[in-house]
């Protein structure tokens, strides 16, 4: 690396995966979808189940994990969080704008409710 900065990324020992999709518009509602457990292919994202094999303790701390980051960027938007799941709790792995190819919403729609309106969500996720 000849002194050149660089981060070190630790091993986290992981029974699965999952991800929650998140909106949170201008006013800031958030509203998050049930979380959904990932299955990888050759490092590669194969399938996304929803709702995912959690407890309800642990399905509940998830989506408020969502929701917090959400609040903390103050984002405005769609956003995917993917979290790994310890028997020490879940551990956040990447957030990213949501990739929403695997989940049977209109991320287009949901993103413009959420830059235009205070409310997003509310007609969106009670008709889905």
């Amino acid at each position: 690396m000849q002194g050149a900065p660089a981060l070190l990324e630790g091993f986290v020992s992981f029974t699965h995966e999952v991800s929650v999709i998140a909106a949170r518009g201008t006013g800031g509602d958030v509203a998050c979808f049930d979380p959904g457990e990932n299955v990888h292919k050759d490092g590669i994202l194969d399938t996304t189940t929803v709702p995912a094999n959690l407890t309800a303790s642990q399905r509940m701390d998830a989506v408020l994990l969502a929701a917090n980051i959400l609040n903390a960027l103050d984002y405005v938007g769609v956003m995917g969080v993917e979290l790994f799941v310890t028997p020490q709790g879940l551990i956040v792995n990447e957030i990213a704008p949501a990739r929403t190819q695997f989940w049977p919403l209109d991320p287009a729609g949901l993103h413009h409710r959420s830059v235009r309106t205070a409310h997003p969500c509310r007609r969106r996720l009670a008709a889905g």
